[in-house]
């Protein structure tokens, strides 16, 4: 169908062959660029919504900590705001925090919804679910970005964390952010 119009204005004589052809070439070239919006406009908004759906799966089946994946987007954007990040760098651990924890989807909803303390088994489980995240999101191209932040963000800066022990600056900038965002929802959290 048509996607636009390319209007030339101020002209008094009629155009050549050649210029013809450049019109037309420029035109092609405009409904391609207009062609390449849509598709981008479609992708992201897949993007949003498709982040949406897995945040309200995670609230449901985390009963525990409802609310929780979107209050550490919320601080993770206040804490790379004032870092001063990127805008891109921003967005990425913006849908990084909301998504962080969608490891636990692997999880089963007999450990995500126990009152309990865990078994070593079902503890040791629990400390995959940053691998398990980042394997649930890696198909997805336009979530590539986010797979460092997930797979790290319960590394800790003395290497005493999970699941690769890495230290200090060897965990990526936006898991630590995910990370002290998370501690701090966690700890302010009413129980």
């Amino acid at each position: 169908g048509l996607l636009g119009a390319l209007t030339v204005a101020g002209r008094s004589h009629p155009f050549s062959v050649e210029e013809e052809h450049m019109l037309l070439a420029l035109a092609r070239m405009g409904g391609i660029g207009i062609e390449n919006t849509r598709n981008h406009e479609h992708s992201q908004n897949f993007f949003i919504h498709a982040t949406e759906m897995l945040v309200t799966l995670i609230d449901a089946q985390d009963v525990h900590r409802t609310g929780h994946a979107r209050a550490v987007a919320a601080l993770s954007d206040m804490i790379t705001r004032r870092l001063g990040l990127p805008e891109e760098d921003r967005r990425t651990v913006h849908y990084a925090a909301l998504l962080h924890d969608i490891g636990m989807l692997g999880l089963g909803p007999h450990i995500l919804a126990s009152d309990r303390v865990l078994a070593a088994d079902e503890g040791e489980l629990m400390r995959r679910h940053p691998l398990l995240g980042a394997e649930i999101l890696r198909p997805f191209s336009l979530w590539e970005g986010l797979l460092p932040i997930v797979r790290s963000h319960h590394e800790r800066w003395d290497g005493n964390g999970y699941p690769a022990a890495l230290k200090g600056e060897e965990i990526p900038l936006g898991a630590r952010v995910v990370a002290a965002a998370e501690a701090f929802d966690t700890m302010t959290r009413p129980s």
